[in-house]
């Protein structure tokens, strides 16, 4: 009540046995490789977006330090001084320990636009990549500009 295999089938059996094996371990090495790359990406773009954060806050602070030209006039300007924006600026980052939570922090520009009263910041950090930084030696640069334009109202 057996049925036999024919001798065609008995040699085709033994050069498929091991090839699920092979394809189940590509499969989930490819699956590890994009939760890899998924995590890495995610947190490259969480590091970028808090150093806007604090590139928009180091700007705001930038503002702290202004002059008022023609006081008492009725058009008087409100002018920001480029190294007092850029000495607040960084003492801003110096106090809120920006430096430690991100690799390789730097300032790369603190200008005032020739509006006057408008500051431009620009930071610059590294993100080593935390499934890949035993790996890999690289590190992934983001870069983030903050704005604040200086406004008073009565």
């Amino acid at each position: 009540m057996c049925a036999r295999r024919s001798t065609g089938e008995r040699s085709a059996a033994p050069r498929e046995e091991g090839r699920i094996t092979i394809l189940v371990c590509g499969l989930l090495l490819l699956t590890l490789a994009i939760i890899a790359v998924t995590a890495s990406a995610t947190q490259v773009l969480t590091q970028q977006r808090r150093l806007v954060s604090v590139a928009d806050a180091a700007a705001a602070a930038g503002l702290e330090r202004f002059d008022t030209t023609g006081r008492g006039n009725p058009g008087h300007a409100l002018r920001l001084d480029a190294d007092a924006a850029r000495s607040e600026t960084l003492r801003f980052l110096a106090r809120t320990g920006a430096s430690e939570r991100f690799d390789g922090l730097r300032v790369d520009s603190v200008t005032v636009e020739p509006d006057g009263v408008t500051v431009t910041v620009r930071l610059e950090a590294g993100v080593a990549p935390a499934l890949t930084a035993g790996l890999l030696p690289w590190r992934v640069g983001v870069e983030a500009t903050g704005r604040a334009r200086l406004g008073l109202s009565r």
